[in-house]
C-alpha cells in the first residue's frame, strides 16, 4: 500500500529520543533475518520510512505506524477499562509494542487525520504550493520538515493562511481543519456543511485548478 507523509498531520510525527533510531532499524529488519531477499527488496520501503535528521544532526523524526487491523481485533477481543486504554490500542498491547522495538503507540486511524489531509489537498490546489517540502513521492523531505509539522502552531497557521489565502470562506475552513489540535478539526459532516461549499461554482472551482 502506497503512502505520502507529506499529507498527514502533525500527530503521526513522532521525534526520536538519543537510540530510538536504533530500536527502529531493528524492528524493521528483524523480521528478515531468514529472508534477505525479500529485505533487499525492500530496501526502498525502508529508505521511505527511516528516521529522518535534522540539518544539525542534533534530532531524528520519523513517520508513526498506524495501527493494524490484527491490534484493532485484539482490542475489541480484550476487555479493559479506560484507565487501562492508550491511543486506541490497551496498555498491555502498547507494552508488548515497546517490548518488540516500537519506541512509539500505534496511531488509530481516525476522521481527524482523513480531515488534516483533505486541508493539505484543498491549500495545495488553491496556492499552488504544499503546506510543507515535499520530494517527488509526496514525502517529507527531511527531519527539518518533520520538525516543522510538529512544532505546527495555530499562530504561524493564522499568518501564513491570512498571507496565502484570498477567499474568506476558504480561509475559514483552512483555519479550522488545519488545527493542531485534532478535536479542533470537526467531523466529516462539518467538512461537507461547510460554507466554502456551499458557496463553490463551476466557475470558482475551474479558477483554482487552472491559477
Amino acid at each position: 500500500k502506497k503512502f505520502s507523509s507529506g499529507i498527514l498531520p502533525p500527530e503521526m510525527i513522532y521525534k526520536l529520543d538519543k537510540g530510538d533510531k536504533n530500536k527502529i532499524k531493528l524492528y524493521f529488519t528483524e523480521k528478515y533475518e531468514n529472508d534477505k531477499e525479500k529485505y533487499e527488496n525492500d530496501k526502498v520501503l525502508w529508505k521511505k520510512i527511516k528516521p529522518k535528521n535534522t540539518s544539525n544532526c542534533l534530532h531524528s523524526y520519523v513517520v508513526r505506524t498506524f495501527e493494524s487491523e490484527q491490534n484493532m481485533y485484539e482490542e475489541a477481543s480484550t476487555s479493559t477499562s479506560d484507565s487501562e486504554e492508550s491511543n486506541g490500542i490497551s496498555l498491555q498491547e502498547n507494552v508488548e509494542i515497546v517490548k518488540k522495538g516500537l519506541p512509539f503507540k500505534l496511531v488509530k486511524a481516525t476522521e481527524a487525520i482523513d480531515i488534516w489531509a483533505f486541508g493539505v489537498i484543498l491549500y495545495s490546489l488553491y496556492t499552488q504550493r504544499t503546506l510543507f517540502q515535499v520530494n517527488v513521492n509526496d514525502d517529507l523531505v527531511d527531519g527539518n520538515t518533520m520538525k516543522e509539522l510538529i512544532d505546527w502552531h495555530d499562530e504561524e497557521k493564522q499568518e501564513r493562511l491570512e498571507r496565502e489565502i484570498e477567499d474568506p470562506a476558504l480561509k475559514e475552513l483552512l483555519l479550522k481543519i488545519l488545527s493542531k489540535e485534532p478535536s479542533n478539526r470537526g467531523t466529516m459532516d462539518d467538512l461537507v456543511n461547510d460554507k466554502f461549499f456551499n458557496e463553490l461554482s463551476v466557475t470558482k472551482i475551474t479558477a483554482m485548478i487552472v491559477e
